[in-house]
């Protein structure tokens, strides 16, 4: 039997614990699936929202949980995000209701927001219905180009050396935006930071299809990845000056080369844009529309990565293994499928784990019973990934920190797999050789 802890024994166990945290956050870091929107801070999010709402909600009590999530499931969170807390930590915080203000959407305030603990997780459709109020905010091109800065800003504060950001483009008809200024607009941020020394970061850019829209949107969003790669370096030649985008409009369904005026980029410039993902709603099917486009992209030299396999009533997982993706995301039921299981065991193809986001959407009980652990022991390809780092309250030091201290890999295991990342990533061979000379 062992004897007790005493209080200095305690404060050593303690400092030990600091002492892996501080480690953990100081390592080099790469991030292979980030949603841009998911991934915006609260804080803006209230800022924004609340500049939306008429005079007469200013009256309204925050105080109640929202009728989504149900008083019982929620705890108060204080903006700013703090990304720093390692491990379950967060999940024993305590919570305290805050004064009256204004409510944005019945969720949020400009004090407060109601999520759940990893005790008490939102469904996936709850998640998803989550989406609606940040997509209420991100209707124009400049709050775009704000929430594009403020999260390379954050990937940034915690020594993450790569993102790979995805985004569906999309219009709004009352402040002008289209699909194209929408992109033209994270470009922007993504290149100003790419040419910022201060940021010590390069982030590259996933065009994101969504399976819950049309077909002709998703031949649409990857005639525009296509365009824009080979239009947009990875950093503009003048990178304080705004990006100019003189084309005519693209036919979303012909691939010809000669739809799209284009300046290639030269040999010796990384394309801004890097792939395409397949992403949204899991339980929305895919449609051959889709998958043309996906195969379209990959045609035209993109790499794909597709959410696959996020719910066990997932019917295309199949189909979308059977498209060799460059990476899959989550794959958390990819077992149930036992023959694209052994394909992309014996491929194999790298994934993207999210382990936050699979606890909090409720798609997997508890780490210990996650899917990582099989491929961990298997020794396939993964990246550790936050998903969306703003609606599920994490950071990518918080996963790896999860790794750690709740899966048992040591730091230099955390440091291996972030070197791994790197050849799994769609960067081009001069920006990893670049990464590989930082780890």
């Amino acid at each position: 039997m062992s004897a007790a802890r005493t209080p200095a024994s305690c404060g050593e166990f303690n400092d030990d614990l600091d002492r892996r945290r501080r480690r953990i956050r100081a390592l080099p870091k790469i991030e292979l699936h980030a949603h841009l929107n998911g991934s915006l801070r609260l804080a803006t999010l209230f800022e924004l929202h609340a500049a939306l709402q008429p005079a007469s909600t200013s009256s309204q009590s925050s105080g109640a949980c929202s009728p989504l999530l149900g008083s019982s499931s929620c705890r108060t969170l204080t903006p700013p995000r703090q990304s720093s807390s390692p491990g379950r930590e967060r999940a024993a915080q305590s919570s305290s209701s805050s004064s009256a203000s204004p409510t944005i959407l019945g969720v949020v305030s400009a004090e407060s927001f109601t999520i759940p603990t990893l005790d008490h997780c939102l469904s996936m459709q709850e998640c998803f219905a989550l989406f609606p109020m940040i997509h209420a905010v991100t209707t124009s091109v400049d709050v775009i180009r704000r929430i594009a800065r403020e999260v390379i800003e954050d990937f940034a504060a915690e020594n993450t050396r790569y993102l790979e950001l995805r985004t569906t483009p999309r219009a709004c008809l009352e402040s002008g935006m289209t699909k194209r200024s929408y992109l033209e607009a994270v470009i922007t941020e993504l290149q100003r930071c790419n040419a910022d020394p201060s940021l010590r970061i390069q982030t590259r850019l996933l065009v994101s299809v969504n399976r819950a829209q049309s077909e002709a949107d998703a031949h649409e969003n990857v005639a525009l990845a296509i365009e824009f790669r080979d239009r947009f370096p990875a950093v503009a030649r003048n990178a304080l000056e705004p990006l100019t985008c003189v084309t005519k409009p693209v036919n979303p369904t012909c691939s010809s080369e000669s739809e799209t005026k284009r300046t290639k980029p030269s040999a010796s410039d990384s394309s801004i844009v890097v792939g395409v993902d397949l992403s949204g709603n899991p339980t929305a099917p895919v449609c051959p529309g889709h998958l043309d486009a996906l195969r379209r992209a990959r045609r035209a030299g993109l790499p794909l990565t597709v959410h696959v396999a996020e719910v066990s009533t997932q019917a295309d997982t199949e189909q979308l293994v059977a498209l060799q993706p460059g990476r899959l995301g989550h794959a958390t039921f990819l077992s149930d499928c036992q023959a694209s299981h052994r394909a992309v065991l014996e491929t194999p193809i790298p994934l993207e784990v999210c382990l936050t986001s699979n606890l909090k959407s409720k798609t997997v009980a508890n780490l210990q019973d996650h899917h990582v652990v099989e491929y961990l022991k298997a020794k396939h390809p993964l990246s550790l990934c936050t998903d969306d780092m703003g609606v599920f309250q994490t950071s990518l030091t918080e996963e790896l920190s999860l790794a750690h201290f709740e899966l048992g890999l040591s730091i230099a295991d955390l440091a291996t797999m972030q070197r791994a990342a790197i050849e799994f990533s769609f960067a081009d061979e001069q920006t990893k050789a670049a990464l590989r000379s930082q780890m």
